[in-house]
């Protein structure tokens, strides 16, 4: 027997539409008849279905999946072989990951500085009184006022940064910076942190206070996420755009004129 033409033909039109919820019922049913001449459309249909499962998990990840669930997921698109079928996905998750996991890095150097190395970071008088000596770099205060602002806080003398690094508990530096969220710091506070970083650099910061420089990479990650998170957002609204838009209407066709055969002379009438 062979598939009835219902099946088929409902098979037929999801396969044009690419709607995985409405395919796999309908490749489900034609699954439990016998198979004749239909078989090459079930099968395509069935690793269309697959495909769309996994581009959508995919897609589901880079939206707001942890890490392991886009790095397990980008995994196995690979070892199915549709990395060039959905290649911007792949192209977005790749660059994703990467910086997931150079935010990891750094947050993981910070969070490595000792009790010891946080006092020696602070060991500095308040660089705002002429007659102190010894006095904090600038740099040094430029970076401690950025993991402030990132951090929801509001220290912003000498004596309050100096507090912040010492605080112990709940309220210690490490522990507010492992519960940092990038996506839910407004794109003012970033904005102004990229200005404070923009005052210094990583080869001032090694010079002045080396002991800074994990603090400095960390901030500098974190405005570099935020930014590509508020582009990579754009992105995405626009890809929605365009398939909301409707098509824009096919160019009427012309008929072809019909070319006029050419008569041997030597068949001319008299």
């Amino acid at each position: 027997a062979v598939v009835s033409t219902q099946s088929t033909g409902d098979l037929a039109v999801e396969l044009t539409k690419r709607d995985a919820l409405t395919l796999s019922p309908i490749i489900e049913k034609a699954r439990r008849k016998k198979i004749n001449e239909d078989e090459r459309i079930l099968k395509w249909a069935r690793e269309i279905l697959f495909f769309l499962e996994y581009s959508d998990a995919l897609e589901a990840a880079l939206e707001g999946g942890s890490y392991e669930e886009l790095n397990n997921t980008l995994i196995k698109i690979k070892d199915l072989g549709f990395e060039k079928k959905c290649a911007r996905l792949v192209f977005r998750a790749k660059l994703k990951t990467e910086r997931i996991e150079k935010f990891q890095t750094l947050l993981r150097a910070m969070l490595e500085m000792n009790h010891m190395q946080m006092q020696d970071l602070i060991d500095y008088n308040d660089p705002d009184e002429c007659s102190s000596e010894n006095p904090a770099p600038t740099s040094l205060v430029k970076v401690l006022e950025a993991v402030a602002r990132l951090l929801g806080g509001e220290e912003e003398c000498w004596m309050e940064l100096q507090a912040m690094v010492t605080r112990m508990g709940e309220g210690s530096l490490k522990r507010r910076a492992m519960s940092c969220e990038v996506e839910m710091i407004p794109y003012e506070t970033i904005s102004e942190v990229a200005v404070l970083l923009r005052e210094v650099d990583e080869i001032s910061v090694q010079q002045e206070c080396p002991l800074a420089l994990p603090i400095y990479r960390w901030c500098h990650c974190i405005v570099e996420e935020r930014f590509a998170m508020t582009e990579e957002e754009h992105l995405v609204n626009q890809d929605k755009l365009a398939a909301a838009l409707p098509s824009p209407p096919a160019a009427p066709e012309h008929p072809k004129k019909r070319r006029r055969r050419k008569i041997p002379a030597h068949l001319h009438p008299v």
